[in-house]
């Protein structure tokens, strides 16, 4: 971001109270991957529901794959997308090299996550 300061503002029409789901409404991401971890609780859930809600093809990288098959089947209950899996994520701390590669083994193919 050429001419960026630190004390620019960043101005969004976002508030405190907007859901995942009013952040992600006009986003088509149909044909995408989104991974996203700690997917079976909290927001996690509510991100991964969002992300599929727009089409999304999302994996839950979870460390309780009981837990993520659950959060699963209701997002794909309540989205009407069926492309929701759940992959093992075996990291309690992760470090940007190992994230990597655990995302491109979740993804299946080596390729990078659109999200």
């Amino acid at each position: 971001m050429e001419g960026a300061t630190t004390s620019e503002r960043i101005r969004t029409p976002f508030g405190y109270e907007t859901t995942a789901a009013e952040v992600v409404e006009a986003v088509d991401l149909t044909g995408k991957r989104a991974i996203v971890t700690g997917g079976a609780s909290g927001i996690g859930v509510e991100t991964a529901r969002a992300l599929a809600g727009v089409g999304a093809t999302v994996t839950l990288a979870v460390r309780r794959t009981g837990d993520g098959e659950e959060v699963a089947r209701d997002i794909r209950s309540s989205t009407g997308n069926d492309e929701v899996e759940v992959a093992h994520l075996e990291r309690d701390v992760v470090h940007s090299d190992e994230l990597r590669h655990d995302f491109s083994v979740v993804a299946g193919t080596g390729a990078r996550p659109a999200v």
